[in-house]
């Protein structure tokens, strides 16, 4: 690959990217419907990062998806596979394009593609200039085949003395296992001399075992009578705690009734003063409403005469100003005329 990365593809609008899904989406189906009418079946899509030609062609690196596929003609095989590829590369940026709307994925592979065919061109480039054709690697190839079945003619060969070594020591097997039964079989006797001798020891120790249960049975009958007498011992004191109950019962029972006629004669009293509650509260409304009334007609007379006092004093400015009523001025006598 090239040492300097490719700079990342802008971010596209929702126009673009809508229009770029619509034509992967397109091509995705029609890649599917060409894979599906093909004479081979679909195989797995093999996605793989950049491999340089030695990686690629220096091992043997046999395909497990088209080995599985016995058809007469390997073109459709690898047409199958390359369609699989396209496929998933296109589903890849189909995906990309929806989460980030952007083609990395898409310009990755391509950059990628291109740098390996660019490696191949170049390698059967350096190949004919050393007179490494088609024709002479395929001598090259049938010799190389040839060895390999004298190879393996050869190998058969010494799987066939293996398959005789096999049986031979099969039938040394059977011999041994003969050997080994009636082996067995004088074992078993000495087993079953020893097991009658142990059969004595046994017994003996049955004896002691049944000492032992009896005393146990011994021990068992005074524990059962111990805890009978403790099982009646509490029995008495479940009778004491159950006449200390109903008295306790009784006892809370009379002092809840105490409390229910204390709570009924609290409740009266609650609701009477309540009720005067109510009343003085309804008195306390009309006072207040008769205040506010009274103070309104205050405000409208003191507003009534305060209008009053002007419109007088407007109408004297007037009277004053104009000469009329009591504010009328006398006419003074014409120049020229005598007084009397």
């Amino acid at each position: 690959m090239e040492d300097s990365e490719p700079e990342e593809n802008p971010i596209l609008n929702e126009t673009e990217t809508r229009l770029a899904i619509s034509v992967l989406t397109e091509c995705i189906i029609k890649l599917e419907i060409i894979g599906n009418t093909l004479p081979t079946p679909v195989v797995p899509a093999e996605d793989r990062g950049y491999q340089s030609l030695k990686e690629r062609f220096g091992k043997e690196t046999p395909n497990k998806s088209a080995a599985r596929i016995k058809v007469k003609n390997p073109n459709m095989v690898k047409l199958q596979r390359e369609r699989a590829l396209l496929e998933h590369i296109l589903k890849g940026s189909l995906l990309e394009l929806k989460e980030t709307r952007t083609f990395n994925f898409l310009n990755d592979k391509v950059i990628q593609y291109t740098q390996e065919h660019k490696e191949e061109r170049k390698l059967l480039t350096e190949l004919a200039e050393y007179g490494l054709t088609a024709p002479g690697l395929k001598r090259e190839l049938a010799s190389s085949k040839l060895r390999t079945q004298e190879e393996l003619s050869q190998n058969l060969q010494k799987l066939a003395v293996l398959q005789d070594k096999v049986a031979k020591v099969k039938n040394d097997t059977k011999v041994q296992l003969a050997f080994l039964a009636n082996w067995e079989e004088a074992r078993s006797d000495q087993v079953c001399l020893a097991l009658q001798r142990e059969e004595k020891i046994l017994e003996e120790q049955l004896d002691i075992v049944n000492e032992e249960t009896s005393n146990e049975l011994r021990v068992h009958t005074e524990l059962q009578i111990a805890l009978e007498k403790a099982i009646n011992k509490i029995e008495n004191m479940k009778a004491d705690w159950d006449a200390k109950y109903l008295k306790d019962v009784e006892d809370k029972n009379e002092q809840l009734r105490r409390e229910k006629e204390k709570r009924e004669q609290n409740l009266s009293e609650l609701k009477h003063l309540a009720e005067v509650y109510v009343e003085h509260k309804k008195e306390l409304r009309e006072w207040q409403q008769f205040c506010h009334e009274r103070q309104v007609a205050l405000e409208k007379l003191r507003y009534e005469n305060a209008m009053a006092t002007i419109v007088q004093a407007w109408w004297r400015g007037t009277m004053v100003r104009r000469g009329l009523g009591a504010f009328k001025k006398k006419k003074s006598p014409p120049k020229g005329a005598k007084k009397k």
